[in-house]
């Protein structure tokens, strides 16, 4: 068999594709994989298309393409409502009299009507016919056509993603990963600083939203387990995007301000920000160093004000708090 290199896709993978099975992929370091010959023939295999070689598989190749074409309707039906009609192209529809349709809709309402060939040929290719449908919802559907002995699914789609309406008209926005900014005052990792002012950097030229990677609460005991979306709990979000000099505790905590002033500190930092890669092992422990001793500051020299919105934070987290923090 083909080793699937070929430029003209060979019979074997014609059929692979005709059963979903794609002939090459991009894995995960951009790299075009050609599907192997033998891979794509124990797929086929599995799905009860036994194809021992170059002659079985065309004649499987041949076989699944006159069921195709002998199928008044494809298994799956999609059509782009334009001015609210449907058009649905229907083979072998050669019978004068009127045709049944019968539509059960996503919800489960039902709608049926009847077609005429002569009425309907207008626009269709040579051997279809065209069934024109209107006022059909958006979804997920399933059209009979009881007489022809065939059923399809039917998806009715808008042919574009919904938008908001404050993304219409020009309006546009931006994709970021926040740990991948860098700034002259983060600690290698982007914070809720770095938000702000990019909030405020690109609102001034326009832009009306920023789609964000999930910012919830990571493994401090684990700092290298950081992808986003496998986090400890999404119930809060990650320390990690605090900024230190930010925090209210900071104005009161001299022996923070010493820390993170002093030469050694400052190297780490400057070693986090140099770094081609976001140093999760170093900046944790950098983080969690100095707020801790805002944690002390807090302690020691906090507000009635600050202490009672701490408390009130405490009290509506609950056992969820305690359990993540335990955790």
């Amino acid at each position: 068999m083909s080793n699937g290199n070929d430029a003209t896709p060979s019979p074997l993978q014609q059929l692979g594709e005709r059963y979903g099975i794609s002939s090459a992929f991009e894995n995960a370091y951009g790299r075009i994989v050609a599907v192997s010959a033998d891979t794509t023939a124990r797929l086929l295999d599995a799905m009860g298309v036994h194809v021992g070689d170059p002659a079985e598989a065309q004649a499987a190749l041949d076989a699944e393409n006159a069921r195709a074409a002998a199928r008044p309707l494809p298994p799956t039906v999609v059509v782009v409502p334009e001015d609210g009609l449907c058009t649905v192209q229907v083979r072998g529809a050669h019978k004068p009299e009127p045709i049944d349709w019968r539509i059960t809709l996503e919800d489960g309402g039902e709608r049926s009507g009847s077609f005429r060939v002569a009425e309907t040929s207008m626009g269709a290719g040579e051997g279809q016919v065209a069934l024109v449908l209107s006022d059909l919802p958006f979804g997920y559907h399933q059209l009979r056509l009881p007489q022809l002995g065939t059923e399809a699914h039917l998806i009715v789609s808008p042919g574009r993603c919904w938008l908001p309406p404050a993304t219409e008209g020009g309006h546009w926005g931006i994709a970021v990963q926040l740990y991948l900014v860098r700034s002259a005052t983060n600690w290698g990792i982007g914070d809720f600083s770095d938000l702000r002012a990019l909030v405020e950097m690109v609102g001034a030229h326009g832009c009306g939203l920023i789609g964000l990677n999930p910012l919830h609460q990571m493994f401090l005991d684990e700092p290298e387990a950081a992808s986003p979306y496998s986090p400890a709990t999404r119930l809060f979000l990650n320390p990690l995007y605090i900024d230190v000099q930010a925090a209210p505790e900071w104005a009161y905590a001299p022996a923070a301000q010493a820390l993170v002033a002093s030469p050694a500190f400052r190297a780490r930092i400057t070693a986090c920000r140099a770094a081609p890669l976001v140093d999760y092992t170093e900046i944790t422990a950098l983080k969690l160093e100095a707020l801790g001793l805002l944690h002390q500051a807090f302690a020691q020299f906090a507000s009635s004000e600050r202490r009672a919105a701490y408390a009130a934070f405490c009290l509506e987290k609950g056992h969820a708090l305690e359990r993540a923090s335990l955790f």
